[in-house]
C-alpha cells in the first residue's frame, strides 16, 4: 500500500539528509505511523463487517454495510445476481402500513403483487410454503367451521411457513394477526414456565387439589388438604389442563409479581414487530387471589392472544427458550425492480433457560401422549413418518360470554431426528355444533408437513367432511 507523504514529512526528510541521526528517528516514527495506520484500517474493516445491531449504524451507514446483514450494499449493483437496492429501505412498521391486513389464500402466495395506497406496485416475496398453505386451507374448506386460523413458523428463524385465515362466510379477513380471542389454557404455558424456573418445580412433582378439575371454585383455593384431596403430578395436570392445580400454582407458588414478569417475558401486553399490523396480546395480572388464579389457569376471557403469538409460545419452547420475532417476507421489490425491504431473523431474547425449556417439552409431550390430544394423536402418529418426530402441544377451550361461540386452541411443535422443526398455532371457532377441533387440524397438518413427498390429501384422515374427529 502506497503511503503518500505530507508536506511536513517531506520537509522533515530533507532535513534528515543533513542530520542522519534525526533521519533514523524519523524512519522509526514513520514505521510506527504506518503500523498504526494499518491497525486503524483493520479495525475499521472489522467494525464494518459486524452485524447491524452490534454497530448500531443509522440507515445511511447501514446501506453501505455488508449485504449479509440483510441491509443494502453499495456494491450490490455490481453483482448481477442481486437486484439494485433502493435509496432507502423500509422498516417492518412501514411494511405493515404498506401491506395493510391482507390474507393469503392459496395460489401465488410466494410472490404477491401489492398495490399501495399511493398507487405504486410492489412484489412481495414471502416465506410461505404453498404446499402447507394449500393443505390447511383444504382442511378448513372440508370441515367448514365458522372461523379458523392456522400459523406455522420456523422456531429458529421466525419465518412464517403458513398463515391461513378461514371464514365460512367467505369474507376476506386475516384472523391470524388479531388478538381478540381468549387465550384460555394456552396461558398455562406461561404459568408452568414460571413455576419450573423460579420455584424449582419438576414434571413429576405432585400437587394436591380439591374440587372439580376443570372448574375453579374459590372455596377450594386453599393450601389445606384432606382425605378428599386429589394428588396429581405437574406433568399430568398440564397434559390434562387441570384448572384447580394451575390456579393454586398461581396464587401459592408463583405469585403475582413473577407471573406478571413471565407474561411480560412472553410478550403479552407488549408490541411484537411484524410485517403486518399484529395486535398486542393482552394479559392483565390482578392482585386478588381468585382473579390471579383465573389468569394463571387460563380460566378467563380477558387474557387474549393472536394465532401468530400462539405459534411463538410453542416456538420458544422448541428453540430452547429463545423467542424469535416473526417474519413472513424474504424481500419486497418496487416497480423498478429495486429491493426496498429484506426480512431477516431478529432475536427477541431468552425468555427461559435451556433447562426450563427441556422440562416444558416434557409437559407438552405429555399433552400428546396422555393428555387432551392423546386420543386423536394416537391415530396420527401411527404413520411411519411421525415415528421419529418429537411432538408437543397445549390445548385450550373457552366459550364466549353469551355462549354462542366456542374458541378452541392448539399451540405446539414437531421436531424430527434430522433437526427439521416447526411450531404451529391453530384456532377454530365453532357454534353449537363442533365441526372440527384445533387439535385435529394440528395433527393432520403436522403429519402432512413431516411426510416426504407431501402426498397426503386433506381427506386422508378417513373422516367424513364436516364432522368433528
Amino acid at each position: 500500500m502506497t503511503h503518500y507523504l505530507t508536506w511536513q514529512e517531506r520537509q522533515l526528510l530533507q532535513a534528515a539528509r543533513r542530520q542522519p541521526s534525526r533521519a533514523k528517528r524519523l524512519s522509526r516514527l514513520g514505521g510506527r505511523s504506518l503500523i498504526l495506520f494499518g491497525l486503524l484500517i483493520g479495525i475499521t474493516t472489522v467494525i464494518v463487517g459486524l452485524p447491524f445491531e452490534t454497530v448500531q449504524q443509522p440507515l445511511e451507514t447501514a446501506m453501505a454495510a455488508s449485504f449479509m446483514t440483510g441491509r443494502a450494499d453499495a456494491r450490490v449493483s455490481q453483482a448481477p445476481k442481486y437486484p439494485s437496492p433502493a435509496k432507502r429501505f423500509l422498516t417492518k412498521q412501514e411494511v405493515g402500513t404498506l401491506l395493510g391486513t391482507p390474507s393469503f389464500p392459496p395460489g401465488n402466495e410466494q410472490n404477491v403483487l401489492i398495490t399501495a395506497s399511493t398507487g405504486e406496485k410492489f412484489v412481495v416475496n414471502t416465506t410461505l410454503d404453498p404446499d402447507l398453505q394449500q393443505y390447511v386451507h383444504d382442511l378448513f374448506e372440508q370441515y367448514a367451521p365458522p372461523y379458523g386460523a392456522f400459523v406455522a413458523m420456523d422456531p429458529e428463524t421466525g419465518r412464517i411457513k403458513a398463515m391461513v385465515s378461514y371464514l365460512n362466510s367467505g369474507r376476506d379477513e386475516n384472523l391470524c394477526i388479531q388478538s381478540k380471542y381468549p387465550a384460555a389454557s394456552l396461558f398455562k404455558i406461561i404459568t408452568a414456565t414460571a413455576a419450573i424456573e423460579r420455584r424449582d418445580y419438576y414434571p413429576d412433582d405432585t400437587i394436591a387439589y380439591n374440587g372439580a378439575a376443570y372448574q375453579l371454585d374459590p372455596r377450594f383455593l386453599t393450601k389445606e388438604t384432606n382425605r378428599y384431596s386429589h394428588r396429581i403430578s405437574l406433568r399430568e395436570s398440564f397434559a390434562k389442563s387441570i384448572n384447580m392445580v394451575f390456579g393454586k400454582l398461581g396464587v401459592f407458588s408463583v405469585g403475582h409479581d413473577i407471573l406478571e414478569e413471565y407474561a411480560n417475558r412472553f410478550y403479552f401486553t407488549r408490541p411484537i414487530t411484524f410485517e403486518l399490523p399484529l395486535e398486542k396480546s393482552i394479559a392483565d395480572v390482578p392482585a386478588d387471589d381468585y382473579s390471579l388464579a383465573k389468569v394463571a389457569s387460563g380460566y378467563n376471557r380477558e387474557t387474549s392472544v393472536s394465532p401468530i403469538h400462539g405459534a411463538m409460545l410453542a416456538a420458544a419452547v422448541a428453540n430452547s427458550g429463545i423467542m424469535i420475532e416473526p417474519t413472513f417476507i424474504k424481500k419486497i421489490t418496487n416497480q423498478s425492480g429495486q429491493v426496498v425491504y429484506y426480512g431477516r431473523p431478529t432475536c427477541l431474547g431468552r425468555i427461559m433457560s435451556p433447562r426450563t425449556a427441556a422440562e416444558m417439552k416434557v409437559l407438552m409431550s405429555a399433552t400428546i401422549t396422555q393428555g387432551t390430544c392423546a386420543s386423536f394423536f394416537r391415530q396420527v402418529v401411527r404413520t411411519p413418518h411421525l415415528s421419529n418426530v418429537s411432538l408437543g402441544g397445549k390445548t385450550g377451550t373457552m366459550f364466549s360470554s353469551d355462549g354462542a361461540l366456542k374458541y378452541n386452541w392448539f399451540s405446539g411443535y414437531g421436531i424430527d431426528h434430522n433437526g427439521k422443526e416447526i411450531a404451529i398455532s391453530v384456532l377454530v371457532i365453532n357454534h353449537d355444533s363442533i365441526r372440527v377441533k384445533a387439535k385435529n387440524v394440528a395433527g393432520l397438518a403436522l403429519r402432512h408437513y413431516f411426510t416426504p413427498g407431501k402426498s397426503l390429501v386433506a381427506r386422508s384422515s378417513g373422516q367424513a367432511g364436516g364432522r368433528a374427529m
